[in-house]
Protein backbone atom coordinates (compact mmCIF):
# COMPACT_ATOMS: atom_id res chain seq x y z
CA UNK A 1 0.00 0.00 0.00
CA UNK A 2 2.63 2.37 0.91
CA UNK A 3 5.38 3.64 3.04
CA UNK A 4 5.68 5.43 6.42
CA UNK A 5 8.25 7.67 7.60
CA UNK A 6 9.76 9.87 10.51
CA UNK A 7 6.82 8.61 12.56
CA UNK A 8 6.32 10.15 16.10
CA UNK A 9 4.64 8.45 18.94
CA UNK A 10 3.69 8.58 21.89
CA UNK A 11 3.05 12.36 21.84
CA UNK A 12 1.79 14.79 24.41
CA UNK A 13 -1.97 14.35 24.39
CA UNK A 14 -4.35 14.97 22.79
CA UNK A 15 -1.90 13.84 19.72
CA UNK A 16 -1.23 10.11 19.20
CA UNK A 17 1.47 10.47 16.58
CA UNK A 18 2.47 12.75 13.40
CA UNK A 19 4.14 10.52 10.12
CA UNK A 20 4.41 11.02 6.63
CA UNK A 21 2.86 8.66 4.55
CA UNK A 22 4.33 8.17 0.65
CA UNK A 23 2.09 5.73 -1.41
CA UNK A 24 0.65 5.34 -4.72
CA UNK A 25 -2.68 5.89 -6.29
CA UNK A 26 -3.68 2.99 -8.23
CA UNK A 27 -4.97 3.25 -12.45
CA UNK A 28 -8.12 1.76 -11.89
CA UNK A 29 -9.57 2.14 -8.72
CA UNK A 30 -8.86 4.02 -5.51
CA UNK A 31 -6.53 3.61 -2.26
CA UNK A 32 -9.48 3.11 0.22
CA UNK A 33 -8.89 3.67 3.62
CA UNK A 34 -11.17 3.05 6.48
CA UNK A 35 -10.45 6.09 9.04
CA UNK A 36 -11.50 5.31 12.72
CA UNK A 37 -9.24 8.46 13.96
CA UNK A 38 -9.27 12.24 13.82
CA UNK A 39 -6.88 13.18 12.17
CA UNK A 40 -5.52 16.53 9.70
CA UNK A 41 -3.75 15.66 6.69
CA UNK A 42 -1.38 17.73 5.09
CA UNK A 43 -0.50 16.97 1.18
CA UNK A 44 3.50 17.56 0.86
CA UNK A 45 3.90 16.15 -3.05
CA UNK A 46 1.55 14.73 -5.87
CA UNK A 47 -2.13 15.44 -6.89
CA UNK A 48 -5.05 12.93 -6.03
CA UNK A 49 -8.85 13.06 -5.65
CA UNK A 50 -9.92 13.28 -2.17
CA UNK A 51 -13.48 11.47 -1.42
CA UNK A 52 -15.05 11.34 2.27
CA UNK A 53 -17.42 8.50 2.25
CA UNK A 54 -20.11 9.12 -1.19
CA UNK A 55 -18.99 12.88 -1.02
CA UNK A 56 -17.83 14.49 -4.30
CA UNK A 57 -14.50 13.94 -5.17
CA UNK A 58 -12.47 16.70 -5.03
CA UNK A 59 -8.67 17.71 -6.30
CA UNK A 60 -6.27 17.16 -3.22
CA UNK A 61 -3.06 19.13 -3.97
CA UNK A 62 0.24 20.37 -2.60
CA UNK A 63 0.07 22.57 -0.15
CA UNK A 64 -4.10 21.49 0.50
CA UNK A 65 -5.39 20.51 4.19
CA UNK A 66 -8.11 18.63 5.26
CA UNK A 67 -9.70 17.90 8.65
CA UNK A 68 -11.29 14.93 9.33
CA UNK A 69 -12.71 14.92 12.63
CA UNK A 70 -15.03 11.39 12.20
CA UNK A 71 -14.80 7.96 11.30
CA UNK A 72 -15.05 7.49 7.37
CA UNK A 73 -14.32 5.79 3.98
CA UNK A 74 -11.28 7.65 2.88
CA UNK A 75 -10.36 7.25 -1.15
CA UNK A 76 -7.30 8.71 -3.02
CA UNK A 77 -8.56 8.47 -6.47
CA UNK A 78 -5.79 9.00 -9.46
CA UNK A 79 -6.14 12.84 -10.40
CA UNK A 80 -6.55 13.56 -14.69
CA UNK A 81 -2.43 14.18 -14.17
CA UNK A 82 -1.42 10.30 -14.22
CA UNK A 83 2.12 10.97 -14.34
CA UNK A 84 1.52 12.10 -10.50
CA UNK A 85 0.25 9.07 -9.07
CA UNK A 86 2.99 9.21 -6.52
CA UNK A 87 1.61 10.95 -3.08
CA UNK A 88 3.61 12.09 -0.06
CA UNK A 89 1.58 13.08 2.88
CA UNK A 90 2.08 14.86 6.31
CA UNK A 91 -0.66 13.08 9.30
CA UNK A 92 -1.75 14.88 12.18
CA UNK A 93 -3.33 12.20 14.41
CA UNK A 94 -5.08 12.79 17.68
CA UNK A 95 -5.42 10.10 20.23
CA UNK A 96 -8.71 8.18 20.46
CA UNK A 97 -8.50 7.95 24.25
CA UNK A 98 -8.59 11.74 24.66
CA UNK A 99 -9.73 12.47 21.34
CA UNK A 100 -11.90 10.11 19.56
CA UNK A 101 -13.93 10.91 16.18
CA UNK A 102 -16.75 12.24 16.44
CA UNK A 103 -19.97 9.86 16.15
CA UNK A 104 -22.66 11.15 17.20
CA UNK A 105 -24.75 13.49 14.80
CA UNK A 106 -23.72 16.20 12.48
CA UNK A 107 -21.13 17.53 14.92
CA UNK A 108 -20.75 14.56 17.62
CA UNK A 109 -21.32 15.21 20.75
CA UNK A 110 -20.50 18.62 22.02
CA UNK A 111 -17.15 19.43 23.76
CA UNK A 112 -16.77 19.96 27.44
CA UNK A 113 -13.97 21.90 29.15
CA UNK A 114 -12.98 25.39 28.60
CA UNK A 115 -11.41 25.79 24.91
CA UNK A 116 -8.62 28.58 26.10
CA UNK A 117 -7.69 25.71 29.20
CA UNK A 118 -8.04 22.68 27.64
CA UNK A 119 -6.41 21.61 24.06
CA UNK A 120 -8.79 18.82 23.78
CA UNK A 121 -12.24 21.00 24.55
CA UNK A 122 -10.38 23.62 22.08
CA UNK A 123 -10.12 21.11 19.05
CA UNK A 124 -13.53 19.44 19.39
CA UNK A 125 -14.80 23.37 19.31
CA UNK A 126 -13.34 24.42 16.19
CA UNK A 127 -12.20 21.45 14.26
CA UNK A 128 -15.88 19.46 13.86
CA UNK A 129 -16.07 19.41 10.40
CA UNK A 130 -14.68 18.22 7.76
CA UNK A 131 -12.86 20.55 6.10
CA UNK A 132 -10.69 20.51 2.80
CA UNK A 133 -8.48 23.87 2.77
CA UNK A 134 -7.12 24.70 -0.58
CA UNK A 135 -3.68 25.99 -0.08
CA UNK A 136 -4.18 25.66 3.26
CA UNK A 137 -0.20 25.71 4.34
CA UNK A 138 0.22 29.24 4.71
CA UNK A 139 2.98 31.18 5.67
CA UNK A 140 2.16 30.80 9.09
CA UNK A 141 2.11 26.77 9.01
CA UNK A 142 4.61 26.17 6.00
CA UNK A 143 7.56 27.12 8.63
CA UNK A 144 6.04 24.71 11.75
CA UNK A 145 5.70 21.90 9.40
CA UNK A 146 9.06 22.40 7.96
CA UNK A 147 10.64 22.33 11.66
CA UNK A 148 7.89 19.32 12.52
CA UNK A 149 9.67 17.06 10.11
CA UNK A 150 12.83 18.23 10.93
CA UNK A 151 12.75 17.44 14.41
CA UNK A 152 11.05 13.54 13.67
CA UNK A 153 14.13 13.21 11.37
CA UNK A 154 16.78 14.52 13.67
CA UNK A 155 15.55 12.84 16.78
CA UNK A 156 17.57 14.74 19.28
CA UNK A 157 16.87 15.41 22.63
CA UNK A 158 13.75 16.12 23.78
CA UNK A 159 12.41 15.70 20.39
CA UNK A 160 8.97 14.06 21.29
CA UNK A 161 8.17 17.36 23.08
CA UNK A 162 9.12 19.67 20.77
CA UNK A 163 7.45 17.52 18.32
CA UNK A 164 3.73 17.75 20.01
CA UNK A 165 4.75 21.37 20.89
CA UNK A 166 4.72 22.49 16.77
CA UNK A 167 1.65 20.05 16.56
CA UNK A 168 -0.19 22.31 18.77
CA UNK A 169 0.95 25.10 17.37
CA UNK A 170 -0.45 23.91 13.79
CA UNK A 171 -3.52 23.56 14.74
CA UNK A 172 -3.97 26.85 16.58
CA UNK A 173 -2.54 28.45 13.22
CA UNK A 174 -5.04 26.76 11.24
CA UNK A 175 -8.27 27.17 13.27
CA UNK A 176 -7.30 30.68 13.07
CA UNK A 177 -6.90 30.49 9.34
CA UNK A 178 -10.50 28.66 9.00
CA UNK A 179 -11.59 31.27 11.13
CA UNK A 180 -10.06 33.96 9.30
CA UNK A 181 -12.08 32.33 5.81
CA UNK A 182 -15.42 31.92 7.63
CA UNK A 183 -15.03 35.80 8.39
CA UNK A 184 -14.41 36.77 4.91
CA UNK A 185 -17.44 34.75 3.85
CA UNK A 186 -19.92 36.81 6.07
CA UNK A 187 -18.18 39.53 5.18
CA UNK A 188 -18.46 39.46 1.66
CA UNK A 189 -22.48 37.25 1.62
CA UNK A 190 -24.69 39.49 1.12
CA UNK A 191 -27.17 39.61 4.09
CA UNK A 192 -30.72 37.27 3.60
CA UNK A 193 -32.59 40.37 3.18
CA UNK A 194 -30.78 41.71 0.12
CA UNK A 195 -30.38 38.67 -1.28
CA UNK A 196 -34.06 38.70 -1.49
CA UNK A 197 -34.49 42.26 -2.94
CA UNK A 198 -31.71 40.74 -5.33
CA UNK A 199 -34.23 38.46 -6.53
CA UNK A 200 -36.75 40.55 -6.42
CA UNK A 201 -35.64 42.85 -8.78
CA UNK A 202 -34.33 40.40 -11.26
CA UNK A 203 -37.56 38.66 -11.55
CA UNK A 204 -39.63 42.22 -11.70
CA UNK A 205 -36.85 43.22 -14.89
CA UNK A 206 -37.61 39.84 -16.52
CA UNK A 207 -41.39 40.49 -16.64
CA UNK A 208 -42.33 43.92 -17.20
CA UNK A 209 -44.82 43.55 -20.12
CA UNK A 210 -47.00 40.91 -17.78
CA UNK A 211 -49.48 42.24 -15.34
CA UNK A 212 -47.64 41.06 -11.77
CA UNK A 213 -49.43 40.38 -8.52
CA UNK A 214 -47.41 40.32 -5.57
CA UNK A 215 -48.76 36.77 -4.61
CA UNK A 216 -47.36 35.51 -7.53
CA UNK A 217 -43.95 37.21 -6.93
CA UNK A 218 -43.85 35.33 -3.73
CA UNK A 219 -44.92 32.31 -5.45
CA UNK A 220 -41.83 32.04 -7.88
CA UNK A 221 -39.63 33.04 -4.85
CA UNK A 222 -41.08 30.55 -2.14
CA UNK A 223 -41.76 33.03 0.39
CA UNK A 224 -44.57 34.71 1.73
CA UNK A 225 -46.37 37.85 0.43
CA UNK A 226 -46.15 39.35 3.54
CA UNK A 227 -42.47 39.09 3.81
CA UNK A 228 -41.95 39.84 0.70
CA UNK A 229 -42.81 43.19 0.75
CA UNK A 230 -41.90 43.99 4.34
CA UNK A 231 -38.61 42.85 3.32
CA UNK A 232 -38.21 44.34 0.19
CA UNK A 233 -39.69 48.19 1.63
CA UNK A 234 -36.93 47.48 4.30
CA UNK A 235 -33.84 47.38 1.53
CA UNK A 236 -35.32 49.61 -0.68
CA UNK A 237 -37.27 52.36 0.96
CA UNK A 238 -39.87 51.48 -1.59
CA UNK A 239 -43.13 49.34 -2.17
CA UNK A 240 -43.04 46.33 -4.64
CA UNK A 241 -44.89 48.29 -7.20
CA UNK A 242 -44.11 51.72 -6.40
CA UNK A 243 -40.29 50.19 -7.74
CA UNK A 244 -41.79 48.60 -10.72
CA UNK A 245 -43.78 51.42 -11.81
CA UNK A 246 -40.34 53.06 -11.95
CA UNK A 247 -38.89 50.34 -13.96
CA UNK A 248 -41.97 50.59 -16.67
CA UNK A 249 -41.81 54.07 -17.32
CA UNK A 250 -38.24 54.22 -17.42
CA UNK A 251 -38.28 51.58 -19.69
CA UNK A 252 -41.08 53.26 -21.62
CA UNK A 253 -39.01 56.24 -21.70
CA UNK A 254 -36.56 54.02 -23.73
CA UNK A 255 -38.86 52.76 -26.35
CA UNK A 256 -40.13 56.78 -26.75
CA UNK A 257 -36.85 57.92 -27.54
CA UNK A 258 -34.93 55.24 -29.33
CA UNK A 259 -37.57 53.35 -31.06
CA UNK A 260 -40.50 54.39 -33.76
CA UNK A 261 -42.71 51.95 -31.72
CA UNK A 262 -46.47 53.32 -31.01
CA UNK A 263 -47.18 53.97 -27.64
CA UNK A 264 -50.55 51.75 -27.65
CA UNK A 265 -47.12 49.04 -28.59
CA UNK A 266 -44.86 50.65 -25.31
CA UNK A 267 -47.96 50.77 -23.42
CA UNK A 268 -48.24 46.55 -23.71
CA UNK A 269 -44.57 46.32 -23.57
CA UNK A 270 -44.16 47.80 -20.24
CA UNK A 271 -47.02 45.88 -18.49
CA UNK A 272 -49.69 48.79 -19.00
CA UNK A 273 -53.43 47.15 -19.08
CA UNK A 274 -54.29 49.87 -21.20
CA UNK A 275 -53.21 52.86 -23.41
CA UNK A 276 -55.31 55.18 -21.14
CA UNK A 277 -54.08 53.85 -18.39
CA UNK A 278 -50.31 53.98 -19.67
CA UNK A 279 -50.42 57.84 -20.46
CA UNK A 280 -52.49 58.87 -17.58
CA UNK A 281 -49.73 57.16 -15.50
CA UNK A 282 -46.69 58.42 -17.13
CA UNK A 283 -47.92 62.03 -17.48
CA UNK A 284 -49.04 61.92 -13.54
CA UNK A 285 -45.00 61.18 -12.78
CA UNK A 286 -42.99 62.48 -15.49
CA UNK A 287 -45.03 65.86 -16.18
CA UNK A 288 -45.91 65.21 -19.68
CA UNK A 289 -47.93 62.79 -22.17
CA UNK A 290 -46.05 59.91 -23.54
CA UNK A 291 -46.18 61.55 -27.08
CA UNK A 292 -45.40 64.98 -25.87
CA UNK A 293 -41.89 63.65 -23.93
CA UNK A 294 -40.94 62.04 -27.37
CA UNK A 295 -41.45 65.21 -28.72
CA UNK A 296 -39.59 67.04 -26.49
CA UNK A 297 -36.70 64.64 -26.23
CA UNK A 298 -36.42 64.69 -30.37
CA UNK A 299 -36.36 68.46 -30.31
CA UNK A 300 -33.81 68.33 -27.94
CA UNK A 301 -31.60 65.81 -29.80
CA UNK A 302 -31.89 67.84 -32.82
CA UNK A 303 -30.68 70.90 -31.47
CA UNK A 304 -27.80 69.58 -30.13
CA UNK A 305 -26.95 67.93 -33.93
Amino acid sequence: MGTTLNAVEPLQPPFQCVDEQVFVTPLDGCNDIPNRCFKIVFMLEGHSLLQIDEEPRVPFAPGDVVVIPRACRQRYWTSPRRELRRLHALRLVFDPAVCPPFTAGPHGLPPTGDPERDFTAFVRQHLHDTVHLPGGQDETIRPLLTELRQEAERRQPGYRFRVSALCLAVVVQLVRQLQQHAAAEVANRPSRRAHLALHVREFLLKNLDRALHLDEIAQQLTVSPEHLARTFKQETGQTVFYYLQQLRLEKAKTFLIGSDKTVSDIATLTGYSSLALFSRTFKRHVGASPLHYRQQRWEEAVEKI
